[in-house]
């Protein structure tokens, strides 16, 4: 799965809605509950939650699925899956979890 499928599907899990490019402008990105209409609000990218723990914050915040978002977390970073080894995984790691969790993860 490439880093920006991955960025995709967290984002579209995470309420982000792409907006086709029109005859007069761009595609974009809208934030989660925000007004098309309001062109402040569009973005051309997407958080980073690849790099950014603070983006993979706010896309866990949506995880109602939390003992089995644990589970694939301790698998992802390896070894006995302590809590110290969740606790410092990095948004990467983190964010192949959150796929595994809600079923959109591709190898």
């Amino acid at each position: 799965m490439t880093p920006e499928a991955q960025r995709i599907a967290i984002a579209e899990v995470c309420g982000w809605k792409m907006f086709p490019a029109g005859k007069d402008s761009f595609g974009a990105w809208c934030e989660p509950h925000a007004n098309k209409d309001h062109v402040t609000i569009l973005q051309s990218s997407l958080p980073d939650y690849l790099n950014d723990l603070n983006a993979m914050h706010e896309a866990e915040k949506r995880m109602d699925k939390v003992s089995l978002y644990l589970q694939n977390l301790a698998i992802t970073v390896g070894g006995a899956g302590t809590i110290a080894n969740c606790v410092m995984a990095d948004a990467r790691q983190r964010a192949e979890a959150f796929l595994k969790t809600i079923g959109k993860w591709e190898p």
